[in-house]
């Protein structure tokens, strides 16, 4: 029975945590969805003049996660960002998407160990729990 409550309020913990905070840079939440910028390298050339000086090559992609451990990574898109005002800005126009396709792919992507492998190690960790209450329970 004690179980069955701690369920519930973790589900109702985690819904309130995506209703109120859709980004996933924002303050410290269980669950974490939005978008994240993945750099891939340099601005190329050809772009570098039109940026600031700390600008990078990347991918910014639609992300899903518990505790910064991303599930899913998808629709990533080409774009050069910055840091800007405790955010970041980024620009991802038609001319500047088709010069970083050509010199970077999304296998280039430079994503964080936690937040590319993490989910394994949020994932034992639920089974974990699981397991010891199944062993709770058998007693």
């Amino acid at each position: 029975m004690v179980w069955k409550k701690l369920i519930l309020a973790a589900v109702a913990a985690g819904a309130v945590a995506v209703v109120a905070a859709p980004r996933a840079e924002a303050g410290v939440l269980v669950i974490n969805t939005g978008e994240d910028a993945f750099e891939t390298g340099d601005v190329p050339d050809d772009l570098a003049a039109d940026f600031p000086d700390e600008a990078k090559a990347g991918y910014m992609c639609s992300v899903v996660g518990v505790f910064w451990a991303y599930f899913t990574i998808h629709d990533c898109e080409p774009v050069v960002f910055w840091a800007e005002g405790g955010g970041f800005g980024y620009n991802n126009e038609h001319d500047v998407v088709k010069i970083l396709e050509k010199e970077y792919s999304e296998d280039d992507m430079q994503i964080p160990f936690w937040k590319h492998h993490g989910r394994w190690v949020v994932g034992a960790g639920l089974l974990g729990l699981v397991g010891l209450g199944v062993m709770r329970r058998r007693k």
